[in-house]
């Protein structure tokens, strides 16, 4: 008795806009799921959580890659991922060449070398926190982490020359309050940094 005959034009009509609705959502839904940011910031953690050198790789397929001292966001066409670093702080290096060959295990002296070695590691650390740092870069499918350690006393004059007097501060643990992206271990009187290529 209250049933709309099949041929009225206003049930067209609603079901040409519920299937024109259903088609939007459809073609809005991301084909893939977002890169697993979680697995990526597992892996930085492996790494950083080392009290020893380590080397940590992760494969992903996230085609750009965004990281600052304690977060990674991984991004492709699907959607985008974030997750935080539970350990530490790290330093995303991509295009520093002497430092993503360190990254790939090439040893830090090897890299550095010199009576000022030390103050151009630094350096060239600081450089790449300042380019890279919540920056996105396109990816190239692999995640690398390496954090790397060197005594406190390795060219310590140098350290303290260029680095020391700037703060007023002449201790050992100079670095890492200045720069929240190096540890200083005062048991093991060492240094670690974690950095990252992706």
């Amino acid at each position: 008795m209250f049933e709309a005959p099949a041929d009225a034009w206003f049930v067209w009509v609603g079901v040409a806009l519920v299937s024109v609705a259903v088609a939007g959502v459809a073609l809005e839904l991301p084909s893939t799921p977002p890169p697993d940011a979680n697995a990526a910031a597992n892996a930085i953690d492996r790494a950083a959580g080392n009290p020893y050198d380590a080397t940590v790789t992760y494969e992903h397929d996230a085609d750009a890659v965004r990281i600052d001292a304690k977060r990674i966001s991984l991004r492709d066409d699907g959607d985008t991922a974030h997750a935080s670093v539970a350990y530490g702080s790290v330093v995303p290096v991509t295009g520093h060449d002497r430092l993503e060959n360190v990254t790939d295990g090439t040893s830090l002296r090897a890299e550095f070398d010199g009576p000022f070695a030390v103050v151009d590691f630094v350096n060239a650390l600081e450089d790449a926190h300042e380019d890279n740092a919540g920056e996105w870069h396109p990816s190239t499918g692999r995640l690398t982490v390496r954090t790397i350690s060197w005594d406190a006393g390795w060219q310590w004059r140098a350290l303290r020359l260029f680095f020391g007097w700037v703060d007023g501060d002449s201790s050992r643990d100079a670095l890492s309050n200045r720069y929240s992206w190096i540890e200083y271990d005062r048991t093991t009187e060492q240094y670690h940094v974690t950095l990252v290529v992706a």
